[in-house]
């Protein structure tokens, strides 16, 4: 959708646009001299809004850059703040009394919070006859490269279950994956096209436990909404 700026008269595809509302990550670009790739300003003043004001910058190699030295800038803060909260880099507590259940210690919250409200209930009903935990796939085997041992490339499920039908499912918990797991599912399906592997998210506004990608494109219709509102 083409949109024509109120505050600085250019026009763009608002959905090929970088929208940033981190006060602190838009005035970094700023002292670095980027101001010409800015290309509109838009304000919410609803109360709900934490950052009402969005800076709405062009895509380019310019801001790509910048963007490594913003997450380079602020990796020791980010760092320092996980610790103090008790996290990992993955957002998962280190306190693994918060992710143990039937004395089993899962990787997240998030993953047990599936194990209690969805693997228990289809054990219960029978639906589900057969699990795994943490079941081990191999993507890429193990080679020699100039003389060089090539460790193999593996994927962990969060969960393998066997249905009474017979039907086997590949389930994993997302919240907010990294490049790796994009990368590494790309490669599973590619390794094992005929098996049902999906990736299962939690978000209450949809409703509760949903497939990722579902949840992601309704997340990206609800930011669009929200974009265009902030633009009238």
């Amino acid at each position: 959708m083409i949109v024509t700026s109120r505050i600085t008269g250019k026009s763009y595809d608002a959905d090929s646009v970088l929208y940033i509302t981190d006060v602190a990550q838009w005035s970094f670009y700023f002292s670095e001299g980027c101001d010409y790739e800015v290309l509109d300003i838009l304000y919410d003043g609803s109360r709900n809004q934490k950052r009402p004001l969005c800076i709405v910058f062009r895509k380019s190699k310019r801001m790509q850059d910048l963007y490594k030295m913003w997450l380079a800038k602020r990796e020791p803060e980010m760092r320092w703040n996980m610790a103090s909260k008790g996290t990992s880099k993955f957002n998962v507590s280190k306190d693994a009394s918060k992710r143990t259940y039937d004395g089993i210690v899962f990787d997240s919250a998030l993953e047990m919070r599936f194990y209690k409200e969805v693997l228990l209930s289809k054990l219960e009903s029978g639906e589900v006859v057969r699990y795994e935990l943490q079941k081990k796939y191999e993507l890429q085997p193990k080679f020699e490269h100039n003389g060089k041992k090539i460790q193999p490339i593996n994927y962990v499920a969060d969960f393998f279950m066997v249905y009474a039908d017979g039907h086997e499912e590949v389930i994993d918990t997302k919240g907010c994956p990294d490049s790796v797991a994009l990368i590494k599912r790309k490669m599973f399906w590619f390794t094992y096209p005929d098996v049902d592997y999906k990736w299962i998210c939690y978000s209450k506004i949809d409703g509760g436990w949903c497939d990722y990608e579902h949840v992601k494109k309704q997340r990206t219709i609800r930011k669009k909404e929200k974009k265009e509102k902030c633009g009238e």
